[in-house]
């Protein structure tokens, strides 16, 4: 149920707080050439951000995706690189989802100012993970 509900990348419209608008279609990947799904999310904030999915692993119920350039811009990390999996849980029936990301201050410098150093970074993907465990949960419960 918790694969079901995470795996389709533009899924995440239904289950996160913080997404006021999310267009899916499909371009061509900078990186490789291939035509690979690409979300445009607009955030509450009105912050932008444009992500492609880099895997959908049914078997592993792993969602990979990743930051496009250029948007690094709107947000307070940049190189971010993001994966969900869902697992078996402490108890019959229940699930675990890790959502782990990987990103540099939006600087990419040691010596970023305040607002694009690790601190604000690491503050906007917590704030995002956690509205959307929340959310997730919440939508996963109804």
């Amino acid at each position: 149920k918790v694969w079901q509900a995470i795996k389709q990348f533009d899924a995440i419209r239904q289950w996160h707080p913080d997404i006021a608008k999310l267009v899916l279609d499909n371009r061509v990947d900078k990186e490789t050439g291939n035509t690979l799904p690409h979300r445009a999310i607009t955030l509450n904030s009105g912050l932008t951000l444009l992500e492609k999915l880099r895997e959908a692993n049914d078997e592993e119920m792993k969602l990979d995706y990743k930051l496009v350039d250029g948007a690094e811009s709107t947000i307070a990390v940049s190189n971010y690189r993001s994966v969900m999996q869902v697992k078996a849980g402490p108890g019959a029936g229940e699930s675990t989802v890790v959502w782990t990301a990987r990103f540099y201050n939006k600087a990419n410098t040691m010596e970023a100012p305040a607002g694009q150093d690790n601190p604000a970074a690491n503050a906007a993907i917590n704030a995002f993970y956690n509205a959307g465990a929340a959310g997730l949960k919440q939508f996963l419960e109804k």
